[in-house]
């Protein structure tokens, strides 16, 4: 699947996984968990582990990507409330040009 992280399916998506990962984690016995990976492979918990941070991090850039828009948006509504409204002089030039070509 694409990485879209402004899409909200996706970031529940997420946030569900990594609530999920992390009640695994917590209901783990840590003293038969040593005692298992001693007698098991070692690689299981570290590929659990590996998921729980790519899913913490995917967090995170979701996270920045929703401060970026919102910077973003609070700069737009700024440029719009200094302005007086309507159409800037450059852009009715080009439009009044293009309408002379047809």
């Amino acid at each position: 699947m694409a990485q879209h992280p402004e899409c909200p399916v996706q970031e529940a998506g997420i946030k569900i996984l990594g609530t999920q990962l992390f009640g695994m984690l917590s209901r783990f016995d840590l003293a038969r968990l040593r005692a298992e990976l001693e007698e098991g492979d070692p690689k299981t918990y570290m590929e659990l582990l590996k998921a729980f941070v790519l899913v913490n991090r995917r967090s995170l850039e979701l996270e920045k990507f929703k401060a970026k828009v919102e910077k973003q948006r609070e700069t737009l509504e700024q440029e719009l409330s200094r302005g007086e409204g309507g159409i800037r002089p450059e852009t009715l030039r080009r439009i009044e040009k293009e309408l002379r070509l047809l």
